[in-house]
C-alpha cells in the first residue's frame, strides 16, 4: 500500500473512464476522477499517485475498430 511522504498510508482509489472518438479531432471521455464526474471532449483528469485508473477504449479509425481495457496505477 502506498504511503505519503510522512509515512502514513495514502488513500488509494479506483476509477473507470470510457473513451470513444467519432473523429481524429477529439476523444470523448465519460467516467470519474478525483474531482467527481468527467465527460465530454478532451476533459482534464485528476488523479493521485497510487490511484488505479481503468480506461475502456473503443475507438474506430480508418474503418478499423480498436478496443482495449487496461488498468494502471499512477
Amino acid at each position: 500500500m502506498p504511503t505519503s511522504q510522512f509515512g502514513e498510508l495514502a488513500q488509494v482509489n479506483s476509477y473507470g473512464i470510457a473513451v470513444s472518438a467519432s473523429s481524429n479531432a477529439d476523444y470523448t471521455l465519460s467516467g470519474e476522477d478525483r474531482n467527481g464526474d468527467v465527460s465530454g471532449n478532451d476533459p482534464n483528469l485528476t488523479f493521485k499517485v497510487g490511484d488505479e485508473v481503468t480506461f475502456s477504449v473503443n475507438v474506430a479509425h480508418c474503418g478499423t475498430t480498436w478496443r482495449n481495457e487496461s488498468s494502471s496505477r499512477y
